[in-house]
């Protein structure tokens, strides 16, 4: 069994509609308890709060819907 995991991510994420373009595929994932973007952070940070899901596969979820991400390091 997993523990939950927060992955941080840099995106180029920028709208309100952005956001709703990825909400179906974050929402629908069974091991992606919540989620946030921050629009006003001036990397668009995605905060992903999941059980056993690695970060690539987060980021290929994005790159799927058009967007980018990659990993926002301490």
């Amino acid at each position: 069994m997993y523990r939950n995991t927060v992955h941080i991510l840099k995106t180029n994420l920028s709208r309100e509609q952005d956001k709703l373009s990825i909400s179906d595929v974050l929402n629908d994932h069974p091991e992606i308890h919540e989620w946030s973007v921050d629009l006003n952070d001036c990397d668009k940070v995605l905060r992903v709060v999941c059980n056993g899901v690695e970060l690539d596969e987060i980021i290929q979820l994005l790159e799927k819907s058009g967007y980018t991400a990659e990993d926002l390091k301490d």
